[in-house]
């Protein structure tokens, strides 16, 4: 199941790198860069917990984009695979079964820029 945090329809940077199989830490200085343009909108960054291909849980500092966001970021990050990012959000729309986060085990701090 997607670790989608469901609540405010909101994705983190660290799922979309994962889906686009990009570098988690590039990612975090372009949208840092995207985020000085008012038109991107404000941005939080947050502490995420994530299982490693390894079964280990691990912690990242990464950003939660809204949907609008997630796309434009996604778009710069790969153009050619940021139909994953539209096919995954298609995806959480169209499931309403989907159980909201526990915010308490994804969010640790929230930090606003």
């Amino acid at each position: 199941m997607s670790q989608l945090v469901t609540m405010n329809q909101t994705i983190t940077l660290k799922e979309i790198t994962d889906l686009l199989e990009v570098q988690h830490s590039n990612a975090m200085m372009i949208v840092k860069k995207m985020s000085t343009n008012s038109e991107f909108g404000l941005v939080t960054k947050i502490s995420y917990q994530y299982q490693k291909s390894n079964g280990t849980m691990a912690e990242v500092e990464t950003y939660l984009l809204n949907k609008r966001q997630s796309i434009a970021a996604a778009s710069r990050l790969n153009p050619t695979l940021v139909l994953r990012i539209i096919d995954h959000w298609e995806e959480l729309e169209n499931d309403s079964t989907e159980p909201l986060a526990d915010y308490n085990t994804k969010l640790k701090f929230e930090l606003r820029f």
